[in-house]
């Protein structure tokens, strides 16, 4: 998200968020880049088989083909979609109704939680799917209609979550030439070694392994 993106926002929205001047200065982008755009329609479907995707990163060293899977599954999700999950972890965050304040402090493990929710909160107001008064948001008929098709499709909070982690981590690919650790994204085909130059192919000759930190998906 740009500056001048976040400078349109409402201000009431900025200031309910806890996002002041000086934030909003600094900040010239809001969430990961999204992986490469790919052909097809922006479908949240491919979540589907998000957990057995997952359960191939549990491991100290990720395989190569569970590396085709997550790297494939990020790539499919064109930008809009990303753009359509965000959306839908809102609504479903806001649920039968929170306190503007709540929300802004639900998910501190994505560092730009706070922007993602007032652009968000922007759209969705404009789109007439939250209610937002007295610091209070709600989802409207409209809202609740909206999420329910987007569950339909695909779309689940742990889903949700387990996407925005893989987008923010940065894994560690081994050179098959000098054996230097790089760091990558899970969606690239290659990477070129920052100690030789050698190109890689990240899910055929390297070995990658995920961090060893992973934040685990919110329950509230």
């Amino acid at each position: 998200m740009s500056e001048a993106q976040i400078h349109s926002l409402p201000a009431r929205l900025l200031a309910w968020c806890g996002i002041g001047n000086g934030l909003r200065r600094a900040s010239g982008h809001c969430g990961p880049p999204a992986p490469p755009a790919t052909l097809g329609r922006a479908s949240l479907a491919p979540l589907k088989g998000w957990r057995e995707i997952a359960r191939g990163l549990e491991g100290p060293v990720v395989p190569p083909a569970a590396f085709r899977r997550i790297s494939g599954l990020l790539r499919v999700l064109r930008p809009d979609a990303v753009e359509r999950g965000r959306l839908a972890l809102l609504l479903d965050l806001v649920g039968a109704g929170r306190p503007l304040e709540q929300l802004a402090d639900m998910l501190p493990e994505i560092a730009e939680w706070r922007l993602l929710l007032a652009r968000n909160l922007n759209e969705a107001e404009d789109l007439g799917l939250v209610m937002v008064a007295s610091s209070r948001v709600r989802l409207s008929r409209a809202g609740r209609e909206r999420l329910a098709a987007l569950e339909a499709e695909g779309f689940s909070r742990e889903a949700w979550l387990f996407i925005e982690r893989c987008l923010r981590e940065r894994p560690e690919a081994i050179c098959s030439s000098c054996a230097a650790p790089n760091r990558i994204h899970w969606y690239w085909d290659e990477f070129d070694c920052r100690r030789c130059g050698r190109r890689n192919a990240t899910a055929t000759g390297s070995v990658v392994a995920p961090p060893r930190h992973r934040p685990e998906p919110h329950a509230g």
